[in-house]
């Protein structure tokens, strides 16, 4: 009998897991198949970018279900870390956004202090300015310099603290690969 109850639960999980609850939650919606616009993932972000929160939530929600149903442990975790992703998600777009419109703010400022020295090279050999118009460039190129530091500090905190989350797997091999050379740097 335990068998019977193995290749049935076997059954279920594969025709569970067959179902995208993304397509199903959008058509009884009315939306466009998810598989056709956006990132063509039939996922509940695709069904976000439909416009409608309900069915996004909806669908999160069937999706949640199922993996609960399928391996109630399993799932716990998963969705255990859902919250941290969609925390460390909202905060990095909210960043970057800044991040990012800052740099290209500095280096129009470059570009433009760029074109406009060397526009008007006579004039600022005229009047002696070069040293003056050096110190300008030079602050700007800090400016960018920092702005872009900034920036690619944002996509690394957000890169180094998802990707344990989103991937275990490869989380734990770089761990074993960091524990393996501190042993052998310890043994040296």
């Amino acid at each position: 009998m335990p068998i019977v109850w193995s290749v049935a639960a076997c059954i279920a999980a594969y025709l569970l897991g067959s179902v995208s609850f993304a397509v199903i939650v959008s058509r009884a919606f009315g939306l466009a198949d998810p598989r056709t616009y956006g990132s063509k993932n039939p996922g509940a972000t695709n069904v976000l970018r439909s416009g409608s929160k309900v069915a996004a939530v909806l669908t999160l929600l069937l999706v949640g279900t199922g993996m609960l149903l399928l391996d109630w442990q399993l799932g716990l975790v998963v969705l255990a870390g859902f919250i941290p992703l969609t925390w460390l998600t909202v905060w990095f777009r909210r960043e970057s956004a800044r991040a990012y419109r800052r740099t290209r703010e500095t280096i129009a400022l470059v570009i433009v202090h760029f074109v406009e020295t060397f526009g008007g090279i006579r004039a600022v050999q005229a009047f002696r300015r070069e040293k003056r118009n050096s110190e300008i460039f030079s602050g700007l190129g800090r400016d960018y310099a920092d702005a872009n530091t900034h920036a690619g500090r944002i996509s690394a905190i957000s890169c180094a603290t998802k990707l344990p989350m989103e991937n275990p797997r490869m989380s734990t091999w770089s761990s074993s690969i960091a524990a393996r050379n501190a042993m052998a740097s310890s043994a040296i």
